[in-house]
């Protein structure tokens, strides 16, 4: 898991530790460190910090960005974009409204839509969730359970699916976040 670690003192990247103060690493990743036990890097340059991340775990082969869509930088195979029952908002970009970025009319292929409000709260087609969270002891050599019995995909989310999502089969397909050289 990479982050900015929003609110910290400094801007390298650096990992999260269990015990770190807040101020060092921020608060979401110093939670998500906490809750999952997996491996989490904060920095400013997000590459940079995946890159410490694989150089400092080898054993990991999917990076989850958070909140990392408007980072063109960072190259990806697969795009999950998590809605709530508020969806869009207003539908403005900040700072009159939550967008970041323009809601896009088309999604390329490598995207999936969430939504886990209950109901789809935007026009983007997609897939409707229920929110939970994986506890510690759910988590076993760095991924949840659940991915390890439900497909194939190394791959780990916020929101738990079912029905799990339909994803190409082909190793070409695969919705995995490629290892940064």
């Amino acid at each position: 898991m990479i982050s900015r670690g929003y609110g910290r003192r400094d801007a390298g990247a650096r990992e999260v530790a269990a015990r770190d103060p807040v101020v060092d690493v921020g608060d979401e990743p110093l939670l998500i460190r906490r809750r999952t036990a997996v491996p989490v890097w904060v920095g400013r340059d997000r590459v940079a910090a995946a890159r410490a991340l694989c150089a400092r775990h080898p054993e990991v082969d999917v990076i989850v960005s958070d909140d990392g869509l408007q980072h063109h930088a960072l190259p990806r195979r697969a795009e999950w974009v998590v809605f709530d029952e508020r969806g869009a908002g207003n539908g403005l970009l900040l700072p009159a409204g939550p967008l970041r970025e323009p809601l896009p009319k088309s999604l390329p292929a490598r995207t999936r839509i969430v939504y886990t409000g209950g109901v789809a709260s935007t026009g983007l087609p997609g897939e409707l969730v229920r929110r939970s969270l994986a506890w510690p002891g759910r988590w076993r050599r760095g991924r949840p359970a659940a991915a390890r019995r439900h497909g194939p995909w190394p791959i780990c989310a916020a929101a738990r699916c079912w029905p799990p999502p339909a994803w190409p089969h082909r190793r070409s397909s695969s919705p995995c976040w490629s290892r940064p050289g």
